[in-house]
Order: C-alpha cells, then sequence, then structure tokens
C-alpha cells in the first residue's frame, strides 16, 4: 500500500467533464487538450455537446460529417495518450434526446378532454382532442356532476383597486385579474342563498407566481377558516410537468354559507415577469364546486412537477382528505360505461345515450414533447420514452451506435463509457403496454379509475389517493428498469459501462436509489458557490454502497462563474472536495474542462458555468500536485469496505430525490439510505446486523414516519427480525436495533 500512495494506479488518476461548446471544434485543439490533460495526470474525459445559443458559434456544426470525424479523433488520441473517453449519451444536456427520436418514440401522458351530453337520445358527435394526441387509450361515460357552481350568484369585490374583478368568475381563462401590484389581497364572495361548497379551485394565467392562500366561510355569524395552501405555479418549465398553468385545487369537508372570503398574501412575481409588459399576469378564474374533488389530482398524477430545484424527503406527500360525509357524493365504478369501441378513427362518437345528464373522457396517450436542451438546434430532438425500452434502444442506436459504426473496434479502445448527467426533462405517466403493465403489478385494472386524473373520486378518496400512488410507482419503476436498465444493458452488449448522475432537481419522477441501482457507475455533485452537493452525493454514495459498487464518483466544483469568472483556484476548492469524501465520494470528476480550439484566443472559450480546468487557465500545470492529491484520495478511499452503523428506509412513496434522516444521528456516526427493493432482495441479517450480498452491514434500520409499507416489504423485516432475535417473536416493528 506504501509504494501505490506514492504512486497510485493509472486508474486512480481524477476524471474531467471535458465539454464542446457552440460548434467550437478544431481537430488541433483536441489534440492539445487531451495532451494537456495527460500532462498533469487526468485519466479520463467525458465528452458533452452543449450549446448556449444566444452565443457566438463556431463553424463545426453538430452531427455533421465533421463533427463525427473530429469526434473519432478524439477517441482516436485518447487511445494514444492513454486517457479513456466517455461520451454524454445525447447531445446537449441532461438525458436522451435527439432529432432520430420521433414523435411516437417521445415522453408520454395521458391526456384527456370532456364533453358533456344530454341523455335520452342517439348521437353521433366529433369529440375534441387534445393536442400532441399519439393514440386513443379509452372513452369513458358517468351520470354528469355538477363540477363547479354558477358562478353568477355570486357577488365579488376586493379591498384592493382591481380592475376587471368579474372576470375572476367568468369561466374564461384569457380574462385575468392583474394582481403585481399587491402583496396582500382580500377576495369577497357572497350569494344570496347559502350555498354548499367543498372544493375550491384557483386558475393561473399564463404566467409564474406564488403566493399563500388563507379560505374562509361565515359561520353562525363568525368568519372561520376553512382551508389554508401555498399556491404555487412559480416555474412554466416544460420540464416540470406536461400541464403548464394548471389550477390548484384543494378539497374540505362541506361548507355552508352565503358569504366567502379568500385572503391572499406573500403574493411574488419573478422578477422577469414584471419586466414584461402587459397586464396578464394574475388569476384567470376562480371555481367553487359542492362536488367532492381529489385534491392535488394534477401533483399527485405528475402533470406538475415540484417547483424547486430543493426537493425534501416529503415533497411528493400531501395531506390526508377526509371522506365525504355522504357515499353518494362519490362516482362508483359500476355507474362508468366503457366507450372505446364505439369511437371511430376520426374521433366521432356514436352513441344510445341514456336518460339523465353525462360526461364522457375522451382519454388519449399524448406527446410531452419536451426535447433535449442545450444542444444545437440540428441535434435538437424529442427526448426517449423513458418507460419504454425499445424506445430507449432506438435513441441508443441513433447516437451512440452510430458513432459505433462509423469506427473500427481496435480505433475506438479508449471509448469506456456513457453519461446520463442529472435528470431533469420531467414526467411520463403513461406508455403503450402501460395499462397492461399496471395490471401485471397491481391485480387490478387502470381502467375504471382513470376519470381520477380529472379529479373525480371514483369508488372513495383513499382507493383514489392509491390508484395514482400506484401509478407514480409504477413510473418510479419503469424509469429505473426501462431506461437506466435498458442503457446499462446496451452499454454492455457494446463492452462499455454506463456512468450515471441518479437524481434530477426539476422534475425528477422517478426514486433515486432504485433509478442509481440499475447503472455500472454511479456519480453525485458538488457546487463550489451554492449548497448542491448536500444531497445528491449522499444519494450516489447510498445508491452504490446498497446496490455493491465500490466506487462513487462525483461531478466536483461545478460552479456559477457568471459573476465572478476565474476566481476559483485549488487551495479555495480543496475544503469543498474534501467535504465530499466525507459523503462518500470517492473518485473526483472535475467540471469542467472546456474545449479549446483556438491557439490565438485568451482565455479561450469558456462558459457561465463550472471552473475554469483547462490548459488556457494560468494555474492549470501548476496543478498537477493537487491532481495527484486526489489520485491519492481516490486510491485510498477506494480500499476496503464502507462502514456505517445506521440504514435509514426512504419508503416507497415516489418521486423521491433524497430520504428523512430522522432521528439525526450523532456525530461520529455514519448511515446509508437504503429502499424496499435492496430489503427485499439483498439484505439478510445475522449476529445483529443486517449485511448485504457484498460485506457491507448495518446494525440499526430506521423507519419513516410513515403510516403505510407494502405487505411484502413488512414481511421481509419481519423476517430479519426473527433472524435478529434468533427465532422469537419480534416486540414491535416500528425499530430495528
Amino acid at each position: 500500500m506504501n509504494s501505490n500512495f506514492m504512486n497510485p494506479p493509472d486508474n486512480m488518476r481524477p476524471w474531467t467533464y471535458y465539454y464542446w461548446i457552440n460548434n467550437h471544434v478544431s481537430k488541433e485543439g483536441i489534440t492539445r487538450d487531451l495532451e494537456a490533460m495527460a500532462k498533469v495526470g487526468i485519466g479520463t474525459a467525458l465528452i458533452a455537446n452543449m450549446n448556449l445559443r444566444n452565443d457566438e458559434q463556431g463553424k463545426v456544426v453538430m452531427l455533421s460529417e465533421k463533427w463525427k470525424e473530429l469526434t473519432r479523433h478524439a477517441i482516436r488520441e485518447g487511445g494514444r495518450l492513454d486517457i479513456d473517453i466517455g461520451l454524454f449519451n445525447c447531445p446537449g444536456f441532461s438525458s436522451s434526446g435527439g432529432p432520430w427520436n420521433d414523435f411516437a418514440n417521445s415522453m408520454k401522458y395521458l391526456d384527456y378532454t370532456k364533453t358533456k351530453l344530454k341523455g335520452g337520445k342517439s348521437v353521433s358527435i366529433k369529440l375534441d382532442a387534445p393536442e400532441n394526441q399519439l393514440k386513443d387509450v379509452r372513452l369513458l361515460a358517468f351520470p354528469a356532476r355538477d363540477q363547479v357552481l354558477d358562478n353568477k350568484i355570486f357577488k365579488i369585490r376586493s379591498n384592493k383597486n382591481l380592475k376587471n374583478l368579474k372576470g375572476l368568475l367568468d369561466y374564461d381563462i384569457e380574462t385575468v385579474v392583474d394582481i403585481t401590484d399587491h402583496k396582500e389581497l382580500v377576495l369577497n364572495f357572497q350569494s344570496e342563498d347559502k350555498e354548499t361548497i367543498r372544493n375550491l379551485q384557483i386558475i393561473p394565467s399564463k404566467t409564474r407566481f406564488v403566493m399563500d392562500v388563507d379560505f374562509y366561510g361565515e359561520v353562525a355569524g363568525k368568519w372561520k377558516k376553512i382551508r389554508s395552501f401555498k399556491f404555487n405555479r412559480s416555474r412554466d418549465k416544460n420540464e416540470l410537468g406536461f400541464n403548464d398553468y394548471p389550477p390548484v385545487s384543494v378539497s374540505f369537508p362541506k361548507v355552508i354559507s352565503n358569504k366567502f372570503k379568500l385572503v391572499l398574501s406573500n403574493i411574488t412575481f419573478p422578477k422577469s415577469v414584471l419586466a414584461k409588459k402587459g397586464s396578464d399576469k394574475g388569476i384567470a378564474d376562480i371555481y367553487f364546486s359542492p362536488q367532492v374533488n381529489l385534491e392535488y389530482h394534477i401533483e399527485k398524477s405528475l402533470a406538475k412537477m415540484k417547483q424547486s430545484p430543493h426537493v425534501p424527503s416529503d415533497s411528493y406527500t400531501w395531506p390526508d382528505q377526509r371522506e365525504p360525509e355522504d357515499k353518494e357524493l362519490v362516482l362508483t365504478d359500476d355507474k362508468i360505461i366503457d366507450l372505446t369501441e364505439r369511437l371511430s378513427a376520426d374521433g366521432t362518437l356514436t352513441w344510445d345515450v341514456p336518460p339523465g345528464d353525462w360526461t364522457v373522457l375522451r382519454f388519449v396517450m399524448a406527446s410531452t414533447g419536451i426535447k433535449n436542451e442545450f444542444s444545437d438546434l440540428n441535434a435538437s430532438g424529442f427526448e426517449a420514452d423513458k418507460l419504454n425500452k425499445d424506445a430507449v434502444r432506438h435513441h441508443f442506436e441513433g447516437y451512440v451506435g452510430d458513432i459505433f459504426k462509423s469506427m473500427p473496434l481496435e480505433d475506438r479502445k479508449s471509448l469506456k463509457y456513457i453519461i446520463v448527467d442529472s435528470y431533469e426533462v420531467g414526467a411520463q405517466n403513461w406508455t403503450d403496454d402501460f395499462a397492461d403493465r399496471f395490471f401485471e403489478t397491481y391485480n387490478y385494472n387502470s381502467k375504471p379509475y382513470l376519470p381520477v386524473l380529472a379529479g373525480v373520486v371514483v369508488n372513495s378518496v383513499e382507493e383514489s389517493s392509491r390508484f395514482l400512488w400506484d401509478l407514480r410507482r409504477l413510473v418510479a419503476d419503469g424509469l429505473a428498469h426501462e431506461y437506466i436498465a435498458g442503457l446499462q444493458e446496451m452499454c454492455e452488449e457494446n463492452d462499455l459501462q454506463l456512468w450515471l448522475e441518479n437524481y434530477g432537481h426539476w422534475g425528477f419522477p422517478g426514486e433515486f436509489l432504485m433509478y442509481g441501482g440499475q447503472a455500472d457507475l454511479l456519480a453525485g455533485e458538488f457546487w463550489t458557490t451554492e449548497d448542491l452537493g448536500n444531497v445528491e452525493c449522499r444519494a450516489a454514495a447510498s445508491a452504490a454502497h446498497i446496490y455493491g459498487k465500490n466506487v462513487v464518483y462525483a461531478e466536483s466544483f461545478t460552479s456559477d462563474t457568471e459573476v465572478n469568472p476565474f476566481t476559483s483556484y485549488p487551495a479555495k476548492m480543496k475544503k469543498r472536495g474534501d467535504w465530499s469524501f466525507a459523503e462518500g465520494i470517492n473518485h473526483v470528476v472535475y467540471h469542467v474542462y472546456i474545449h479549446q480550439p483556438y491557439e490565438d484566443k485568451f482565455p479561450g472559450v469558456n462558459a457561465w458555468f463550472g471552473t475554469e480546468i483547462n490548459r488556457k487557465n494560468t494555474w492549470f500545470e501548476a496543478a498537477a500536485p493537487w491532481m495527484k492529491y486526489h489520485q491519492r484520495c481516490n486510491y485510498l478511499l477506494q480500499q476496503g469496505k464502507y462502514v456505517a452503523d445506521v440504514a435509514y428506509y426512504i419508503g416507497e412513496d415516489t418521486p423521491k430525490m433524497t430520504g428523512a434522516t430522522e432521528p439525526e444521528l450523532p456525530i461520529g456516526y455514519s448511515f446509508d439510505f437504503i429502499n424496499a427493493e435492496v430489503i427485499r432482495n439483498r439484505i439478510t441479517a445475522n449476529n445483529g446486523r443486517m449485511i448485504l450480498p457484498d460485506g457491507l452491514s448495518y446494525r440499526i434500520l430506521v423507519l419513516p414516519d410513515s403510516k403505510t409499507m407494502r405487505p411484502e416489504v413488512l414481511e421481509k423485516i419481519k423476517e430479519l427480525l426473527l433472524c435478529h432475535n434468533h427465532g422469537k417473536p419480534s416486540p414491535k416493528i416500528s425499530k430495528f436495533t
């Protein structure tokens, strides 16, 4: 070991991201870059092609023949210089998109249109279809329910001078009440007769803002607070869901009154929104309903994701909703009629409508339309369907496979890795065989529960919520076992390894541990200028440990350099790097070496992100001892087995990007997060410890503060407890000590 410390093995050399920016690429620059990396001790370069479209463009257009030849040149030069090469699995970032992915190969979700019909007659009517429609899934009808009150019954007033105040009650989302001039606001609603209300929906304009909402009703002459909630529509990018400006819908036990009010506070609009001209910034409509709706059904179906890059462990849990006092308020599945066979190819419904009023929901599989970002326009295309391994293979062959076919095996011996960066392309909740897969997994048919996606409670609030829980769980399982396991399988077929960051800051619909467990190599990341990394490094380390992977990489020293470029240097960065080692990282990957194609330009090509670690930086060659230090750290930290006392079980709720650490451990003890898949399939118990087949073990399993657990996980924990207690009955399941 002493000799290896003095001269650590070459495979312990630090890696680097190697970005080719804005089509600025040259053969000579690639050679000089790789030679410079070899000189200072960098062992692997992960090539990504980024395009910041507002900046000056170079002449080597991505995907052109010249670009392909330069990519091949980099791979050949890596072989000559003993530098391994990794390729991002798509142009730009962050996941798996490109122009070879057609509309049918894109990410998908279940959309619907609603039609109301009068019964007692035959109809032949062409139904509306959602945009981006791929194919019909189901056509369902059920007795109509008065979803909202007639807003004409209300008189509205405000404590502020608002233009077009009645526009809040006109059922027209194009008429907007501008609230940008106010931090707080009170809206009063009064009707002549008392009304029963069980649901409230606030529909935003096509803009971004947040506010706190308190809803009151006057009961027995006094104002009673009915519900408080956060209205958060702070992000409108597609990566955060396939419904850009949906309402926030909340439900509550019935309140009967003729006076209601909304107290809006902490109203906040982004500066970029306020700077735009126009008065369409605010609330489009407000709906009151006597019906029982499933609250937050939009968020629960993944149509709108968490609006912040910080995603705590409880981000996708919601308050319990009480069952209605009258079962007649709930739609039962025996009242739902399947009309799918009565829908023609052109969308025409032919039906003898039974007496009464009916609601018809046309469910279609649609494309989310999301594409890979930060790529040249000609290299931009749909993100591949993440729940369909065949779609993933089509994507792999369209990009990585194309490079393989253009190079003989002996020329690409340095190409070792395919890279999937952090997931930031939003959710999907459907794919071609999703209904069949749902039935195979849960042993019940999803069909009668599809109206839940529109907020309709079917059978009960509990059943409706559990259906959406099952849907989210199946999405997370598919993201891991169709997308990542699919890519890993394709890499293995080509003697490559899949390198993955197992989390996503914007719109990650998976479970971070299962997602990471399907890749060959795992990485976290940490920034020098922000707190990013406080979750990501432990996420990667935990997934690596519980799935038997000894090396934990990290995208290291990422930073926002837009304000203060060229201000980072090794002495300034060292403390943050050493911190990452305590989080479980044991292989450094610098972020970022940007390709320098021109010899006459200084300080060369750079971007607003990442520390400038390249040959044009004044301290680059002088940093060789710092890089040797990282090589030694990589070597030492990869020896032996990681030791932790505690495993925090993250539960099975999804999406999930991190786990809870409650109660916190005392200083001096370490932990991993652990998931249901590993507990069920990889854990045994012996001599008072839970043991993984790779040699790691834990003395304590901490269960989260949750009311639910699937039976198969509970049975496995019981089994572990019996082994721990030498076959004697266990006292309590809540703790494993």
